[in-house]
């Protein structure tokens, strides 16, 4: 395997694409930017591309994105992109048609580059938006876990991390581990529960697989790029802002 696969992240532009794309060179190093962004092997995306999810809103996305330079394009659905969620099997299948270049993750992957990478688009249920999932392992607002006893949950979000390969060396999901880039801005936060709004499911699937990174979004005040005391790098590429501004630069890695 090539050790020097050049990497691209970015998350959560709400159909702001083209006016984040073209902020880079404010965004500082702008000139350092666009080299990285035109050189890159790999771009991925972790949901989040539209406002809510219309047909209209995806194939602007898609189109753009197909256009950016990197050899490979992945992507994945988040929370606002209904499209992908309620859409027939056919109407995606036709949507994707048109954009060859694209791997589309679903509780999929892929192989590119000798690397293996799985992609879901699934969060913990959070309002009434698009792959929501009830935790089966719970949290206290204290940030203490609830240990999952095993019974069966309707519509529980475990059995979708469950299907994440032990090889995986890029996993991409729209929403974060816990404590991982999920921590709420102050006035998000809801009085008696946890400001970190992570999946502990996800967490527990993260440490049996022990992917080389984890990327997503969801969280946008959450944006930075860590290493973990696990060794793995985490990844919250969100674009926008909490304000929803377009001010956030992709992020970058090389395996």
């Amino acid at each position: 395997m090539n050790s020097e696969i050049k990497i691209g992240f970015f998350s959560d532009t709400h159909t702001l694409h083209k006016e984040w794309k073209d902020n880079f060179e404010s965004f500082g190093h702008g000139d350092e930017l666009e080299n990285m962004w035109s050189e890159l092997d790999m771009l991925c995306f972790t949901g989040d591309c539209s406002g809510r999810g219309s047909s209209r809103n995806i194939e602007d996305f898609m189109k753009w994105f197909s256009d950016q330079p990197a050899k490979e394009k992945v992507m994945i659905a988040g929370n606002h992109d209904f499209f992908f969620e309620n859409a027939s099997e056919e109407e995606i299948k036709e949507m994707l048609s048109k954009f060859p270049n694209i791997h589309y993750l679903n509780d999929s992957g892929i192989e590119l580059f000798g690397l293996n990478i799985w992609g879901s688009p699934v969060q913990p249920k959070f309002g009434n938006w698009a792959f929501n999932r009830n935790r089966n392992t719970t949290v206290n607002g204290d940030g203490s876990v609830d240990d999952y006893d095993g019974s069966p949950l309707y519509n529980g979000i475990k059995k979708h991390w469950d299907m994440i390969p032990n090889n995986t060396d890029i996993l991409l999901t729209h929403g974060p581990s816990f404590k991982h880039g999920d921590l709420l801005a102050h006035k998000f936060r809801r009085y008696d529960e946890c400001p970190n709004v992570g999946c502990v499911d996800l967490s527990i699937a993260i440490e049996r697989v022990k992917p080389k990174i984890v990327a997503f979004g969801h969280i946008h005040e959450g944006y930075g790029k860590v290493k973990g005391d696990d060794d793995i790098i985490y990844i919250n590429s969100s674009s926008l802002n909490e304000e929803y501004s377009p001010v956030n630069a992709p992020k970058f890695h090389k395996l």
